[in-house]
């Protein structure tokens, strides 16, 4: 016997997944610094050595160069229902590259709401700040699923909205005494708990 949800990933697998900007790691050379260093690091050995010792230092560098990665790193995945009571029948992603994407999961559509990282004002001082999203760590959808918190490994705490009558308006706050995010949860309506 068939469940719903074997029913409901099988018609999923076709499924494109909506784009989102490219990150790279910043730990990663660049093309050019790693072949720079190589080259260097392998003449420097070339001119010391014999013919045998060079061909393994050859083989050692060469297995040492890795491809920068690139692609979309999740920073939260939470199932929400875009009206209170009701069975979770979306899914919200948010990626480290700012991106907000929700599936609704009976119309199998993606929805692309607006980065929660651009045009954030801080609660502090009302200015925009320059929040990196490499940062993001968690999400907390409310039960509304009108906005979503996300906290970050710095400390702030964003709140994006998801409606769509064109609220676009993020707001940021932090707690001095709380640093990572690692986890968001909504009480109710009003309160949530982060830790």
């Amino acid at each position: 016997t068939r469940t719903a949800f074997d029913n409901l990933k099988s018609s999923m697998v076709n499924l494109p997944v909506p784009k989102d900007k490219l990150v790279q790691s910043d730990s990663t050379p660049t093309p050019n610094q790693e072949k720079e260093f190589y080259s260097h690091t392998f003449d420097k050995y070339v001119h010391q050595t014999d013919s045998k010792s060079s061909t393994k230092i050859k083989k050692k560098i060469a297995q040492k160069k890795k491809n920068n990665s690139k692609g979309q790193i999740i920073c939260g995945i939470e199932f929400f229902s875009d009206r209170n009571g009701e069975m979770a029948n979306k899914l919200l992603i948010a990626t480290r590259a700012g991106g907000c994407f929700s599936l609704n999961l009976l119309l199998q559509s993606w929805e692309i709401h607006n980065n929660w990282d651009q045009f954030v004002f801080s609660f502090d001082d009302a200015k925009i700040m320059d929040l990196d999203p490499s940062t993001g760590s968690c999400i907390g959808v409310h039960p509304s699923g009108e906005r979503v918190l996300v906290g970050t490994t710095v400390g702030w705490i964003v709140i994006a909205s998801l409606s769509k009558n064109g609220d676009t308006q993020k707001f940021a706050f932090s707690c001095p005494s709380y640093r990572p995010a690692q986890s968001i949860s909504w009480i109710d309506c009003v309160n949530f708990l982060v830790f």
